[in-house]
């Protein structure tokens, strides 16, 4: 028999695509931008540093959305690398982790946040509204301000954010109801909830357009996609289907193994932390 209903992957990329021709709609033929990140200025300050859920989402959130997906990914990927029977059922999932960190460390961290920032050099609101530089579009390239990394488009804070879409593409194959929690809870509502929320939030700094924010979900999405298909996941979660893991006990040769794999991203992330300012400056 046919079956008539929609993939609900395919339904959340035909959302995404008139999300995506709405708000370039919204964002190139109205002052949307200008109007909410003038909503939120006293004078020649902000007020985002004054609000409580804003400044949260400043820091320290933007640092534990950077951990999460990191921590996660990176212990996956030490894991899978020993050859100990017990983590045989963690090498299946390479992939998966790999995706996880490649979202947030790569994609998020350095290509929305430093290259496309160089790329675009779309001025920040707070130069725009002092009159130090001109108002610029989302995907505009700014020939003046061409190579500066410290800009407007895309915004990082909000690229960490939705990088938790990673967990939509790593748990596509989500058999059980934490998989399945992952996927839809963390990898969609919890993505966009966030998402959003940052995206106003660095709006009410004064330091980014709300279009910075959203756009750089749809980039996310976009990189993610990508990602997901380059490192052939789709085709490993059918074979995983077909070869349900065998569960091995675990024992004291183990630990090591546990100890590296969770120091690893921590050590990781202190670096990072050290060397940007907490992950502030995005």
């Amino acid at each position: 028999m046919h079956n008539n209903r929609m993939n609900p992957t395919r339904l959340v990329h035909y959302g995404l695509f008139a999300l995506i021709v709405f708000m370039i709609g919204v964002f190139w033929f109205t002052n949307l931008d200008v109007r909410i990140v003038d909503h939120y200025r006293d004078g020649d300050t902000y007020r985002g540093p004054n609000h409580a859920i804003f400044s949260f989402f400043y820091y320290p959130l933007n640092a534990i959305l950077f951990f999460i997906p990191v921590s996660i990914g990176l212990a996956v990927v030490v894991m899978s690398l020993s050859k100990r029977p017990f983590f045989a059922g963690v090498r299946r999932h390479r992939r998966h982790g790999s995706l996880l960190v490649l979202g947030t460390l790569i994609l998020a961290g350095v290509f929305n946040s430093i290259f496309l920032k160089a790329l675009f050099a779309r001025p920040r609101p707070y130069m725009v509204l002092t009159g130090d530089a001109g108002f610029y579009r989302p995907f505009e390239i700014v020939r003046t301000h061409w190579g500066a990394v410290d800009m407007s488009f895309p915004s990082g804070h909000a690229s960490v954010a939705f990088s938790l879409l990673g967990f939509y593409f790593a748990f596509q194959h989500a058999p059980t109801l934490w998989r399945k929690v992952l996927k839809w809870g963390v990898g969609i509502v919890g993505a966009i909830t966030l998402g959003v929320v940052m995206s106003l939030s660095r709006a009410a700094y004064g330091d980014h357009f709300l279009s910075d924010g959203l756009f750089a979900g749809v980039l996310m999405y976009g990189w993610l996609y990508l990602a997901y298909h380059l490192l052939k996941i789709p085709k490993h979660d059918r074979l995983l289907q077909e070869a349900p893991p065998r569960r091995e006990r675990f024992s004291a040769q183990d630990l090591p193994t546990l100890i590296v794999a969770f120091a690893v991203p921590i050590l990781l992330v202190l670096v990072l932390f050290t060397q940007f300012d907490g992950l502030r400056s995005w």
